[in-house]
């Protein structure tokens, strides 16, 4: 998807906007920050000049998705709950050295960027209002 098109339609927005980025942070110093009182977050897979980790168990994507589907119950949450278990889920997933010689395996660390007021809140996310909250098995 281009960045300029999700930065346009960002900057359009009439509400707080969280972006879940499963990619490096690189093109994200060029998003301006909001000149409204609406919340812009982002969390991304990892900072500019560091690669994401491929899909796998102890991916940001799967990290992510694990998460949400542990949380479905939870009445809400805010992005800054969600960043720091995201962060502790992934740090608990690094393997401990196993002898001389064996490295230990590495992940990028996720950032979260707010692009708003340094005084807002976090983007809070709770279910609709109205809509059957179902945990699938």
């Amino acid at each position: 998807m281009p960045w300029y098109a999700v930065q346009a339609l960002v900057q359009k927005a009439k509400s707080d906007v969280l972006l879940l980025l499963d990619c490096c942070a690189a093109t994200i110093g060029a998003f301006p920050a909001s000149q409204s009182d609406r919340v812009v977050e982002i969390i991304a897979a990892c900072a500019f000049g560091a690669w994401a980790p491929i899909p796998g168990p102890h991916s940001f994507r799967r990290t992510v998705i694990d998460i949400l589907e542990d949380w479905t119950n939870r009445p809400r949450f805010s992005t800054s709950m969600l960043y720091r278990e995201i962060l502790n889920r992934l740090w608990q997933g690094i393997p401990e050295r196993k002898g001389p010689g064996k490295m230990i395996e590495r992940h990028p660390t996720p950032v979260h960027i707010i692009k708003s007021d340094p005084e807002s809140k976090s983007v809070e996310l709770c279910p609709r209002s109205g809509t059957k909250r179902v945990r699938q098995v």
